[in-house]
């Protein structure tokens, strides 16, 4: 089976009350599904997250893949530890 190589920059962050934190951005290669682990990458660490909802244009979505434009709410972290630039990768 072929590895997937999710990647996505994040060029959006907002908390959404009762939800969590939601990120946006256009997945650049590979595809994400609902619950799918994840690392997020800063420029001083690495740090896992999960994919706890998937949603594009406003009607959630079980998966997507390279090229869709997507809104990712992530659980495990906190607002203040994630900034636009960031990338989304697999958690490999």
């Amino acid at each position: 089976m072929e590895k997937n190589k999710f990647s996505l920059t994040i060029d959006g962050i907002f908390c959404i009350t009762g939800r969590g934190i939601v990120v946006t951005g256009r997945i650049l290669e590979g595809h994400i599904r609902q619950g799918d682990k994840l690392k997020l990458i800063t420029a001083s660490k690495t740090m896992s997250v999960r994919c706890t909802l998937l949603e594009k244009f406003r009607k959630i979505v079980t998966e997507a893949q390279a090229g869709e434009y997507v809104g990712i709410y992530l659980s495990g972290l906190t607002l203040s530890e994630i900034q636009k630039g960031m990338t989304l990768t697999n958690d490999d």
